[in-house]
């Protein structure tokens, strides 16, 4: 839901936005007048559907949205791993949808100060919409984008957020660091 939520704040500017999660109210909606909160299906008549949840979940979000796409619709998935949600969204979505895997490479949390700069992978599975995508992502967005293969996508982000989570676990594990004689390095890694 956090990056449900991150999507929608930087989205709802330039689109419209129909949001689907039964987790979320219409009186609870912080956006309330400026998206709108809908069924599955009538989130899946959207020309691009945005699938925000977890790999697990993925399958059964596809399944409920599938009767309702439109010929040309893109889907779009902004999971961490790539190969597998590709994967099932071929074997789960219709022929007429174009798919995209994407990874936003921020967070609500490294988001905070907005999206601008930040990269962003994408990783075309069905049809062309990759093109479309990445350019209003660079253009409207500031987002750096990077096209890749799902495969090559998971080998470097295996890498990527492997070694950033052994160096946090290892910091964790040291104790109380200095906080007051430190360098403009030891301040980045701790940040």
């Amino acid at each position: 839901m956090g990056f449900g939520r991150l999507i929608a704040t930087h989205l709802h500017d330039h689109v419209a936005l129909t949001v689907h999660d039964p987790a979320i109210s219409a009186v609870a909606a912080p956006w309330h007048g400026r998206i709108v909160l809908g069924s599955a299906a009538a989130a899946a008549r959207c020309d691009i559907v945005i699938l925000a949840v977890p790999v697990a979940g993925l399958v059964a979000s596809i399944r409920q949205l599938r009767p309702h796409l439109r010929p040309g619709t893109v889907v779009v998935d902004v999971g961490s791993v790539k190969v597998k949600p590709a994967a099932l969204m071929l074997d789960e979505l219709p022929a007429h949808v174009d798919i995209v895997g994407t990874h936003p490479l921020f967070g609500p949390q490294s988001a905070k100060a907005g999206i601008a700069g930040h990269n962003i992978a994408l990783c075309p599975v069905r049809g062309r919409a990759q093109w479309r995508i990445a350019a209003f992502l660079r253009r409207v967005l500031g987002l750096k984008v990077f096209i890749t293969s799902p495969e090559n996508h998971d080998r470097e982000a295996a890498v990527v957020q492997g070694l950033t989570h052994l160096i946090a676990k290892v910091l964790l594990r040291m104790g109380p660091m200095p906080s007051r004689l430190t360098t403009a390095s030891f301040d980045r890694l701790m940040e």
